[in-house]
């Protein structure tokens, strides 16, 4: 077995398995549903569960996922789109009564429905080798028992304490006596540990029409928010169709809007049209192209990128070719970009990323985000979730 562990990434690789997140338990337990039979799925969900206890600034069971899942028996590529939607009042009209102008970034007013977890068990439910409830073992044991605090943990926790402070139940699920847990210490989430044991016992029903949902709507309507137990039952997970781009010989998949994945692609299209092979790695002119290329594509993605079902997405234009001779146009080598060009969207710390290839080269690539460090900065209640 070789355990490679960067900042901020574990990779375990053995002789018939491969796992890489972002922390060493994660990694570990990804590992160990596959030697007990799981497939690469099985150990994909597993660790983003472990991931919304021991990286709850990154992601939580409050959160949204997007896989990507090839089936080696099959050669297909499954997609699942995770994300839940705003809550249905959650209106213009609605945010500008309540004081805002624009979307805030922070609080109750942000909160949308959890998408995770339904989209792990429709998922395991359709692909996966062992019980949904068998997945939720570790992240039941890590909640309960403590997990260390590492150094870069309690550097990312710290920065987000002052967050933390201003509501009474992020306070008991994530400070110790007001402050960020030190590194090196025991960190424990009890009442997460409960909500994670019904949905271990009941599946996700237990988070969209069961107790949990009846906490987090009770605590969203307590603090005037949007958000509805109605909202929290009607979610589904969406099966959806992967978009697909080229690069050099290289065939790459996304989720589709209202993923981001697109923009990739877009970047990608635009670097096509250079032979990069000439350039110096980072050299100036390498890093000029690359960073135009991304910067073109994201002020498509802020422009574009939306629900389908409520708005217009030139998709199939966006990946053409003529749209990515067009861009690649735009590009003075001698010059940076007029702006504004660069993305609109706020600078957020917030996802995790992992990748699992089982014995039987099945792969499972996962992102599972509350968008911003400990996303709205609030925890639903009793429940320990994190919205």
């Amino acid at each position: 077995m070789r355990n490679h562990q960067f900042p901020g990434r574990s990779v375990v690789m053995t002789a018939d398995v491969m796992a890489a997140t972002s922390q060493p338990v994660a990694t570990q337990t990804a590992v160990d549903v596959m030697r007990n039979g799981g497939n690469a799925l099985d150990a994909a969900i597993a660790a983003s569960a472990v991931l919304s206890v021991v990286e709850s600034y990154s992601t939580g069971f409050g959160g949204d996922c997007f896989i990507l899942y090839h089936e080696a028996a099959t050669g297909k590529l499954h997609a699942v789109n995770g994300s839940g939607r705003s809550p249905a009042a959650a209106t213009i009209d609605a945010m500008k009564a309540r004081g805002h102008d624009e979307m805030p970034e922070r609080g109750i007013h942000t909160v949308t429905v959890p998408g995770a977890v339904d989209a792990w068990e429709s998922a395991n439910q359709k692909l996966g080798k062992l019980q949904f409830g068998t997945l939720m073992e570790a992240a039941i044991h890590y909640a309960e028992n403590g997990y260390a605090i590492t150094p870069v943990i309690q550097k990312n926790w710290k920065d987000q304490e002052e967050i933390m402070v201003k509501t009474p139940e992020a306070s008991a699920a994530y400070l110790v006596n007001g402050e960020t847990p030190t590194a090196g210490t025991i960190h424990r989430q009890p009442d997460l540990a409960e909500s994670i044991k019904m949905i271990a016992r009941d599946g996700a029903e237990a988070l969209y029409r069961g107790d949990i949902a009846r906490e987090i709507a009770r605590y969203c309507e307590a603090n005037d928010g949007f958000l509805t137990y109605e909202d929290m039952a009607n979610h589904k997970t969406e099966w959806v169709d992967p978009v697909k781009g080229s690069y050099r010989g290289y065939d790459v998949y996304e989720i589709p809007p209202n993923g981001q994945g697109i923009t990739v692609l877009m970047a990608l299209n635009i670097l096509s049209q250079v032979d990069m092979a000439g350039m110096q790695h980072l050299s100036a002119d390498h890093i000029h192209l690359v960073s135009s290329a991304f910067s073109l594509a994201m002020a498509e993605r802020d422009r574009f990128i939306a629900d389908p079902e409520f708005a217009e997405i030139p998709v199939d234009y966006l990946l053409s070719e003529e749209f990515a001779k067009q861009q690649y146009a735009r590009i003075d080598m001698a010059q940076a970009l007029q702006q504004p060009v660069t993305s609109a969207m706020p600078h957020h710390k917030d996802t995790v990323y992992l990748t699992v290839v089982d014995k039987d080269r099945n792969a499972c690539s996962i992102i599972n985000s509350i968008f911003h460090s400990f996303g709205s900065g609030l925890v639903a209640g009793s429940t320990g979730i994190n919205l």
